[in-house]
């Protein structure tokens, strides 16, 4: 999707009626345009969204996370509603690769060495490592690091002929 595909839908809701349940999947952006939401999260969590108040927080576009908010009008409201994932398409934000870098980070915080670096710094290394799928016995042609991880399998060096 590009930014011209982005379009924008107004939902209008009635008092009373659920916006989103928790364990819902997030599917859409959306922020109140006019009226008045409660949000509860948890037992005892009660907030309350207004005009110019966005549902969900930016976290949405890295994650696949159901919500833990469940969402119900107050007052009649109308909602400016962004489609989640052509927003992703639109901003360059590939799923796949964000779960990559994600698991990734995993990784990196299992490692006795490189999980004394910050969280900062580990999604920068990730961020900058290339991931690469080697099928047995397959020779690693070009390797210009000093660093590799291995996920899963194992590494060879073979002395060069």
């Amino acid at each position: 999707a590009t930014e011209s595909e982005l379009t924008l839908v107004t939902e209008v809701h009635d008092p009373g009626s659920q916006v989103i349940a928790a364990g819902s999947l997030i599917t859409a952006l959306k922020i109140v345009k006019t009226g008045r939401l409660v949000v509860r999260e948890g037992r005892s969590g009660i907030s309350y969204l207004e005009a110019g108040g966005s549902l969900f927080d930016g976290s949405v576009l890295h994650s696949n996370s159901p919500s833990k908010k469940t969402i119900t009008v107050d007052e009649r409201c109308e909602l400016l509603c962004i489609d989640l994932k052509a927003l992703k398409a639109a901003l360059g934000l590939d799923e796949h690769a964000i779960f990559a870098r994600r698991l990734l980070v995993g990784y990196l915080d299992r490692s006795p060495f490189l999980a004394q670096f910050s969280s900062t710094q580990k999604r920068n290394f990730a961020q900058k490592m290339n991931i690469v799928d080697y099928a047995p016995c397959e020779c690693i042609k070009e390797w210009r690091s000093e660093f590799l991880l291995v996920i899963h399998g194992a590494v060879c060096k073979q002395s060069q002929p």
